[in-house]
């Protein structure tokens, strides 16, 4: 009799693990875009710098693209020759986006909690921008009437809206630890929080989610940004110069203060920054300063133009890669104008000194 009974118990444990529901992956997006009506339609998503597309559909034929997925990712409805894409968080759902060929971004996505989750976010987060847009037309305002006073204020009021928009943000991240969502906004504002605040946010999200592409890409920055954080020694690298010749990066380093300027020639911030570090460095290149330019380029013939024009005199690198530049990877550069100070021992000392504070730092180091 207790032979039996023990029995029972292993078939009802047994049916119990059987009939449980399995998690669902499978998802589909129904796409009906007014005006589209020829061309090719494609479900894609962004990896490391570059958009891979997944499927795509005919858009004479109605457009549904399925699959399955096992987390929320952001992924896009991109359109054959059509600039601009629609960004829409998939999950294990059934989604559906309609919207108008000439206003891709006003789709309406409905059926992803994860989609509404981050539409909700936006708004809020959007209120910022707003506000920044509308005291930037005051800016240019009083630019054209030089009015530097009233520039001034201005320039401080928007940096107080953006510290405003940073704080809202990390605040948002910081208490939606579980949130497939709260991770993607975690990295794709990664830039504006400090290497501390970054570490907490990564270190800190749910373990239901740690598997998440995210959380993972948050960890690799962090890491990242640590090996490269002031007090570490540069990494080194080897890359082309302007005439194509492999040079080791380590081989330039002289024992001097030196800036290894991350920029490129299409890019107007780091153009506009160029007479600044032209300037410090004629001054102090016989007093023990130097720059080492790492350009994130893709043409050689733009890139050459802007050295020349700009009067860039020192020495040059680039593997010509755009975003995908390897040492920019190496230093965590996300954007540019992006600048590491190195001492003779080639620790690195500063980041991003530009205009006054690049020569007030190397004054300091070499008067």
């Amino acid at each position: 009799m207790k032979k039996l009974f023990y029995l029972l118990l292993i078939i009802l444990a047994v049916a119990s693990c059987t009939m449980q529901p399995t998690k669902k992956t499978a998802y589909s997006i129904s796409v009906n875009l007014q005006g589209l009506n020829e061309g090719t339609v494609y479900l894609q998503k962004r990896v490391s710098g570059e958009t891979i597309k997944l499927d795509s559909a005919d858009a004479a034929t109605p457009i549904l693209f399925n699959g399955n997925i096992e987390m929320a990712e952001m992924y896009s409805i991109g359109i054959k020759d059509k600039r601009g894409s629609i960004p829409v968080f998939v999950e294990a759902a059934d989604i559906n986006i309609i919207g108008h060929i000439d206003s891709l971004r006003q789709a309406i996505i409905t059926g992803s909690p994860a989609h509404d989750e981050y539409d909700a976010f936006n708004k809020q987060f959007n209120i910022f921008d707003e506000r920044l847009r509308k005291i930037y037309g005051d800016y240019r305002t009083a630019d054209q009437e030089q009015n530097e006073e009233l520039k001034g204020q201005l320039e401080k009021q928007m940096e107080a809206i953006q510290v405003e928009q940073v704080e809202f943000t990390y605040k948002y991240v910081s208490e939606n630890k579980a949130s497939i969502v709260s991770s993607f906004i975690a990295y794709q504002n990664n830039y504006d929080f400090e290497l501390t605040q970054l570490d907490s946010i990564a270190s800190g999200f749910d373990p239901s989610i740690n598997s998440s592409v995210y959380v993972q890409l948050l960890k690799e920055r962090v890491a990242t940004l640590q090996s490269v954080a002031i007090g570490k020694k540069y990494i080194d690298f080897t890359m082309n110069n302007t005439e194509d010749v492999p040079v080791q990066f380590s081989s330039l380093i002289k024992g001097k203060y030196t800036l290894i300027d991350f920029w490129a020639a299409w890019c107007g911030p780091c153009r506009g920054e160029n007479p600044n570090v032209v300037a410090v460095y004629n001054d102090y290149k016989d007093k023990g300063f130097d720059v080492i330019g790492i350009s994130l380029d893709q043409s050689k013939d733009k890139w050459l133009e802007a050295i020349e024009a700009d009067k860039l005199t020192w020495n040059h690198l680039s593997d010509l890669k755009y975003w995908n530049s390897a040492a920019a990877k190496l230093y965590g550069v996300n954007s540019i104008p992006h600048s590491i100070l190195i001492d003779g021992e080639g620790i690195i000392i500063a980041k991003n000194l530009r205009a006054e504070e690049l020569r007030k730092k190397i004054s300091e180091l070499l008067d």
